[in-house]
């Protein structure tokens, strides 16, 4: 950084780096990749981010103005809020429950999702 003419000194003015982060963060969209096999042997993909994603929805993506950025494959790390909420989602919900069919697994994702953003909102 101090190649680069910034300075590194806890003084300085301009935003902190968590005023930073927050301010990017409404701009920013973190997906992952979830399979879910059912009872019956049959599976879902629930979100998607390791590079499975279809053109159509890569050209919706460009066609919104949204650049998408990938990652590398099994690097968790580069992407840890949405491995976060797959591994919160697998755990509170897809290890508890016998998934029979797609109707079944989208009206369960809707009920997390809903209770989880009612807990967020109380919990700010």
């Amino acid at each position: 950084m101090r190649a680069a003419g910034i300075d590194l000194r806890l003084d300085r003015t301009g935003p902190t780096w968590s005023d930073f982060i927050r301010s990017q963060a409404k701009a920013v969209i973190a997906t992952d990749f979830v399979c879910v096999d059912t009872a019956l042997l049959r599976r879902f993909h629930v979100r998607d981010g390791a590079g499975q994603f279809t053109r159509s929805f890569d050209t919706a993506l460009a066609a919104a103005g949204i650049a998408a950025v990938r990652i590398p494959p099994r690097a968790p790390q580069a992407n840890a809020c949405a491995e976060r909420w797959a591994l919160t989602l697998r755990r509170e919900l897809l290890d508890r429950t016998i998934i029979w069919n797609g109707p079944q697994l989208r009206r369960l994702l809707e009920e997390h999702i809903a209770h989880t953003t009612r807990i967020g909102r109380t919990a700010a």
